[in-house]
């Protein structure tokens, strides 16, 4: 298991991210639109911190959001499956340049076994109308999942800056992480050395 760290922590967090704004302990906004239930969700449940397991794995915090028709899904019910679990807000100007990397890693390696998640982690009164306007604005056709009161982005990351993106593997352990915008070459090339 590698972890690949372009710079240190606080150095990515500093040039290549962006710091979260301070948490607002908003509601969650479950008026979701039939149209986005598949592309836009919002978290629920808090989870738990992402802690190493007997065998000394980093085990994936687990992650449940429910779709406009009440469905509930989870990372636990996503077995077999390789999982980009990536962290943005659409305020950060870094998420936004990498967002079509994103898109593009969910395209070309959706047949591999590969998902890509978005948690992202606005707040405020509209969150869900500013999300969606801006899945819609950048073509995001991946999972969206809205946490804002940032609860999956600490349990996973202590909150130093976004983008961040975790990648899990087929087992649930967190087999590597990108602090700061990251691209497809890197992304896939990863992808390649785990499938």
């Amino acid at each position: 298991m590698r972890n690949i760290l372009f710079f240190p922590a606080l150095i990515a967090a500093g040039i290549l991210g962006c710091s979260p704004s301070p948490n607002d302990n908003t509601q969650l906004n479950t008026n979701i639109p039939p149209q986005f239930y598949r592309n836009i969700s919002t978290l629920y449940g808090a989870g738990y911190p992402v802690a190493k397991d007997s065998t000394g794995f980093l085990k994936a915090s687990d992650i449940q959001w429910k779709d406009s028709l009440g469905v509930s899904h989870s990372l636990v019910n996503l077995k077999d499956t390789i999982i980009i679990l990536n962290f943005w807000a659409t305020w950060c100007e870094y998420c936004t340049y990498e967002m079509p990397d994103m898109q593009a890693v969910s395209d070309s390696m959706g047949k591999y076994g590969v998902r890509v998640i978005g948690v992202s982690i606005d707040a405020g009164n509209s969150i869900f109308d500013l999300v969606k306007e801006y899945v819609k604005e950048h073509n995001i056709s991946y999972q969206i999942v809205i946490d804002p009161k940032e609860t999956t982005y600490l349990n996973y990351h202590g909150g130093t800056g976004i983008p961040v993106t975790f990648i899990i593997d087929r087992q649930g352990n967190i087999s590597t992480k990108f602090i700061g915008q990251t691209n497809k070459k890197d992304v896939i090339e990863y992808l390649y050395s785990i499938l």
